[in-house]
C-alpha cells in the first residue's frame, strides 16, 4: 500500500482505533539450499497472524507471503550484468543493471518495509505496524500474472522472473539491501524494439505540447488502463508508466508501457483498512468477482485518462474493450495464473483464476460507467505551434476537429477528431496554448454543450457562425481577431 496515501488519509484512522499490537518478532528466512535452487518464503512478516490482528487489518495474502516457494538463484557475478545505481520506493528497493548489449535490468524485492516511508516520530509505533501489516493486502507474486496478462492482450510491459538472492560479491556495497531476498528481475524499460528508448509521462507531456507532429496511440494507452481495471490495480499515477516511440515521415507517436505492479490483486478485509476506506481512501478497491467501482479504483488516473484518453469516443472505448475481452479467453486466464510458484497456485490459484474470469465478463458495463464519468468534462490540446480548432454539428454529433495550419493559413493535416453528445459531455475546452490559432464554430453548430476556448499567447482568430454557449479566453486581446455571436462571454488578459 503506498504510504503517502497512509500518511495523508489514514493515519487519524490508525490513532483512533489505538490498540496495543505488538510487533512481531522478525524471523529469519527458512531455506533448503540446493545448487541452483532455494525454497524460502516471500516474507515471515505475515506470518501467523493473531485473531486481533485478522480483525484489525484481515488475514488477507498472509499464507501466500509466507509459504514456502521453491525458486532459482540469481547470483551476479555469474551472469554479464553490472550494478548501475540503486533505485526503488519508500517500500521495495531496485537495482538497476546493465548487460553486455546495453540493455538495462531491474532487480527489485518482493517484500516490502513501511519504515522507510513513515516519519521518523511515528517510527516503532502504532502507526508502523498498521502500515506493515496492512501490506499483507499485496498479492507478492501479482507482476507474474500481470506480465503475462499483458501479452495476452498486446500490451508492452515487464514480464518478471521470480529469483532468490544470496551472499554475492557483485552486489557490491549494495549486499545488505539485497542479500537473503526474494526478487523480481525484469527488463527495465521493454520496448517493441529492444534498442528503443523510452520516455517518462512528464517528458511525454512536455512534447505533445511543444509541437504538433507528437501524438498519443490513445487506443494502446486503453488496452493498458483495462488491464489495471481488469487486475484492481488502483496505484496508477503518472510515474507508473514509460513511453515507447514510434517514429514515421508525418510525426512521432508514443505508446504506453506499464510498469510496477505492487497492487495487483489487492485484498484487505479487516477494520482498519474498511474504516480508512469509508473515511477518504475510497480508491482503494478489493479485488472482487466483479469489475466495479472503477471510477474510485482509477481515482490516481483521473488526470492521466483525461490527458491520454481524450480522443477516443464511445464507439472506439467500446470496441477497444471487446477486443480486450476476447484477447482474454478462459484459457490465456488460466495459463497466466499458472505462471505462479506450484505452490501458490495451490493455495491462490483457482480462486484468483475464477475472480479474473468473473471480472472479465462484467468489465463491459463498468468500463463503459467509467468511460461516462470522464467523458462529462473534455480538454481537447492543442500545442505551441499553429493550430485550427473546427467545430461542427449538433447535440447527436458535435464534432471537434483539430488540424495543424498548412499554407496560406489553411488546414493541413488532422491531429484530433472527437464527436460529442449532449447528456455525455456537458463542458469542452479548446486548449489553443502558444501560437497564432484558429477557432471556427461552423453554420451547422446548434447544441447546448458548453464550449471554453482558451488561446493562449499569440494571435488568435475567432469566428462564430452557429449557436453555440461558449467562452473565450485569451492573452493579448487587441491582437485577437474575434467574430463572436451574441452566446458568446469573453475574458481577456494581459499577457507576459
Amino acid at each position: 500500500m503506498e504510504l503517502s496515501e497512509i500518511t495523508r488519509r489514514s493515519i487519524y484512522t490508525c490513532w483512533a482505533l489505538w490498540i496495543l499490537v505488538p510487533l512481531k518478532a522478525q524471523n529469519s528466512f527458512s531455506r533448503i539450499v540446493a545448487p541452483d535452487s532455494v525454497t524460502v518464503v516471500a516474507s515471515e512478516k505475515f506470518k501467523n497472524p493473531t485473531v486481533l490482528e485478522r480483525f484489525l487489518i484481515g488475514e488477507n495474502y498472509s499464507k501466500v507471503w509466507s509459504t514456502a516457494v521453491k525458486m532459482p538463484v540469481f547470483r551476479l557475478t555469474h551472469t554479464d550484468m553490472k550494478v548501475v545505481e540503486l533505485g526503488g520506493g519508500q517500500q521495495t528497493k531496485s537495482l538497476k543493471l546493465e548487460d553486455h548489449q546495453g540493455r538495462e535490468w531491474s532487480l527489485r524485492t518482493v517484500d516490502k518495509d513501511a519504515a522507510g516511508a513513515i516519519p521518523k516520530v511515528m517510527r516503532g509505533t502504532l502507526v508502523q505496524t498498521i502500515v506493515q501489516e496492512s501490506i499483507s493486502g499485496s498479492f507478492p507474486y501479482g507482476a507474474l500474472v500481470a506480465g503475462s496478462l499483458a501479452k495476452s492482450v498486446g500490451v508492452v510491459a515487464p514480464d518478471p522472473e521470480l529469483y532468490y538472492v544470496p551472499a554475492d560479491a557483485g552486489l557490491g556495497k549494495y549486499q545488505d539491501i539485497f542479500t537473503g531476498k526474494v526478487c523480481f528481475l525484469e527488463e527495465r524499460e521493454p520496448t517493441r524494439k529492444k534498442s528503443e528508448k523510452t520516455e517518462s509521462t512528464l517528458e511525454v507531456k512536455e512534447d505533445i505540447f511543444e509541437a504538433n507532429d507528437r501524438l498519443v496511440l490513445q487506443r494502446e494507452v486503453l488496452k493498458a488502463r483495462l488491464l489495471d481495471m481488469l487486475i484492481a490495480d488502483w496505484d496508477r499515477h503518472a510515474d507508473q508508466w514509460r513511453w515507447g516511440i514510434v517514429d514515421s515521415t508525418k510525426a512521432k507517436y508514443y505508446y504506453a508501457i506499464p510498469k510496477d505492479r505492487d497492487q495487483a490483486f489487492f485484498l484487505a478485509k479487516g477494520l482498519i483498512p474498511r474504516v480508512g476506506k469509508f473515511v477518504g481512501m475510497h480508491h482503494i478497491n478489493w479485488f472482487k468477482d466483479e469489475a466495479k467501482g472503477l471510477q474510485w479504483l482509477s481515482y490516481k488516473s483521473w488526470n492521466f485518462d483525461q490527458l491520454f484518453l481524450n480522443d477516443l469516443d464511445k464507439a472506439q472505448w467500446e470496441r477497444t474493450t471487446k477486443e480486450f475481452i476476447t484477447r482474454l479467453a478462459d484459457q490465456e486466464i488460466a495459463n497466466a495464473v499458472n505462471r505462479l510458484p506450484p505452490e501458490i497456485y495451490a493455495l491462490s490459484g483457482k480462486e484468483l483464476e475464477k475472480k479474473l474470469i468473473s471480472r472479465r465478463n462484467s468489465l463491459l458495463t463498468n468500463v463503459m460507467k467509467y468511460y461516462k464519468y470522464i467523458s462529462e468534462n473534455v480538454q481537447v490540446n492543442g500545442t505551441n505551434e499553429d493550430e485550427i480548432f473546427q467545430v461542427s454539428g449538433a447535440d447527436n454529433g458535435l464534432n471537434i476537429s483539430v488540424f495543424r495550419e498548412g499554407a496560406q493559413g489553411q488546414k493541413g493535416t488532422k491531429i484530433y477528431e472527437r464527436k460529442f453528445k449532449k447528456g455525455e459531455t456537458f463542458h469542452i475546452y479548446l486548449m489553443g496554448y502558444n501560437g497564432n490559432d484558429k477557432f471556427l464554430i461552423d453554420t451547422s453548430v446548434n447544441t447546448k454543450i458548453k464550449v471554453y476556448m482558451y488561446g493562449g499567447e499569440g494571435r488568435d482568430e475567432y469566428i462564430f457562425n452557429g449557436k453555440m454557449r461558449n467562452e473565450i479566453r485569451d492573452f493579448n486581446g487587441k491582437e485577437d481577431i474575434i467574430s463572436k455571436s451574441s452566446h458568446t462571454k469573453v475574458a481577456l488578459e494581459k499577457g507576459n
